[in-house]
């Protein structure tokens, strides 16, 4: 056998060595899926138009298809295995689960950054319609009530998934895109005109939906489903901290992929018009089911309206109330532990540290300062409020801030005000009060933790800490790995958890962590 047969045959139109590769994009074995990863890779490069063109035509969008719909069980199975308690003792596996994710978003970065514009198209409408906004961003939310019949995965994992694609991607539209979605809950993604990144046109349902039918009959073998559980979470299955939020804000247990007693309201003709497409095709699985019928109530049913949507006075785009917006700065706020915090400001910095994101859009939400006429640039007020005021809860005695949350917060602090060598906005009085209070109450806490231990020992911990925390950055790159900041909170010391990921144990790290406190601000 001539191995040129393996290669693009433009007379048959036909790419054998393409689509027995792409068979095996969800084999078992590590080591297969790395050599149909750099196969593709190598495929979508190469410099044929003809082949360019076919893939796109017929193996571009089936191929992907498979991927984010793998991608999503993927983070659902993640998820499951968070909010099982008897599971945080397999550590090993949490962290090749996020390593594999990470792997995953890597090689569609690697795809888009080929620029190859068809196939680019292709994958941006394949990841906001079918991974991103339907499962990651749509997630985000408190507000999905126990009626909600789409699968969704917890908030905190939500925002470290995002986080890890706000790290990883660097495409402009897809990132762009997404973070308007998240900003301004605007489902059209209709950017202003003045935008460089066109307006999102969706070519796929919007929707976790299986693979498109009739993958087999193409060559393509479907990725295999994970076993999505069709029902709610119990409370005792849920975490510590997604207990405490759900008595928070009213939402109750979330449930993944589960349709409660109290469905969506379809009539029975509607409901059968639903069903009788997935079920024709031999598709019929729960999962498809209850997304066709969610995406025909959503076709049919009213946009609520309440008057016209304020628009931003700089860049002109509207400013509507988006409750993955309001979700994210409420967690802000710390209640009993500091995870949702954590990962709010880790994914407000992977946000603003992105250079895809169109800088026009962070401007107009205040993610950055905007220049006014007066030369003096206006920045957030509420969100430097919240932020100040988490340094001043890192301050107060048996606080659950931990250091790598107070470096976070200091460091969008800085992000939000643009605080750097070459330039800086001055701060409003109110915020400067603010900080003043927060540091003299770390000044006091250091004092009384003077008082509790002996000259000499303060007197090394606190040089140890100093000449830590000058050495000490947290890097964005390197905490998008680290699963086990997923876990709640712990504070012993056996775990091997970095102390500053951790809560302290006794005394003398109750003293290292004030000193660091007091040198970090």
């Amino acid at each position: 056998m001539h191995t040129i047969h393996f290669f693009y045959n433009e007379h048959l139109r036909d790419f054998p060595l393409y689509n027995e590769a792409v068979k095996f994009f969800s084999h078992s074995e590590s080591m297969v899926r790395i050599a149909v990863r750099t196969l593709t890779l190598n495929v979508f490069k190469v410099d044929s138009p003809s082949a360019i063109q076919y893939i796109c035509n017929k193996g571009a969008s089936p191929y992907f298809s498979n991927l984010t719909w793998q991608i999503g069980n993927h983070a659902i199975s993640m998820d499951e295995w968070l909010i099982s308690p008897a599971q945080h003792h397999h550590r090993n596996k949490l962290e090749s689960m996020v390593a594999e994710h990470l792997d995953h978003l890597h090689y569609l970065n690697d795809i888009l950054s080929l620029q190859v514009p068809c196939l680019g198209d292709i994958l941006v409408d394949h990841l906001l319609n079918r991974l991103l906004i339907p499962l990651y961003a749509s997630s985000l939310s408190d507000h999905r009530a126990s009626k909600d019949v789409t699968p969704h995965i917890s908030t905190t994992m939500a925002a470290f998934l995002l986080s890890q694609v706000f790290v990883t991607v660097s495409h402009s539209s897809l990132i762009t895109l997404l973070a308007y979605f998240i900003l301004s809950g605007d489902e059209s993604l209709t950017l202003p005109a003045n935008f460089t990144q066109p307006s999102h046109v969706p070519k796929t349902a919007r929707g976790f939906l299986p693979p498109e039918p009739g993958l087999d009959s193409s060559g393509y073998v479907a990725a295999r489903p994970v076993n999505v559980h069709w029902r709610k979470r119990s409370v005792e299955e849920m975490s510590e901290e997604d207990r405490a939020v759900g008595a928070w804000s009213g939402a109750g247990p979330r449930s993944i992929g589960s349709s409660s007693s109290t469905s969506m309201p379809l009539s029975d003709s509607r409901m059968a018009g639903s069903l009788t497409p997935a079920l024709s095709d031999g598709t019929g699985s729960p999962l498809k089911v209850c997304q066709l019928c969610l995406m025909e109530h959503l076709a049919t049913s009213p946009m609520p309206c309440d008057g016209q949507v304020p628009v931003s006075p700089h860049h002109g785009i509207p400013i509507s109330d988006s409750s993955y917006r309001d979700t994210i700065q409420k967690s802000l706020t710390i209640h009993s532990a500091d995870s949702r915090c954590f990962f709010s400001l880790f994914l407000l910095l992977s946000m603003l540290q992105n250079t895809g994101v169109n800088p026009m859009l962070l401007e107009a939400f205040q993610l950055k300062p905007i220049p006014s006429e007066t030369g003096v640039a206006q920045y957030s007020d509420e969100l430097v409020t919240l932020v100040i005021n988490i340094l001043y809860r890192a301050t107060q005695n048996g606080n659950p801030v931990r250091l790598v949350t107070l470096h976070l917060a200091i460091q969008l602090l800085y992000k939000l005000v643009d605080r750097s060598e070459s330039s800086s906005v001055p701060l409003r009085d109110k915020h400067f009060a603010l900080l003043e209070n927060a540091y003299e109450a770390s000044i006091l806490q250091l004092r009384q933790s003077y008082k509790g231990s002996k000259d000499e020992l303060f007197l090394d911990i606190f040089e140890e800490e100093y000449t830590n925390e000058m050495a000490f950055h947290v890097k964005l790159d390197y905490l998008v790995m680290d699963g086990f900041m997923l876990l709640p909170p712990l504070d012993t010391p056996t775990t091997g958890i970095d102390f500053t990921k951790r809560l302290p144990n006794g005394d003398t790290e109750r003293t290292r962590k004030v000193s660091s406190s007091v040198v970090a601000g």
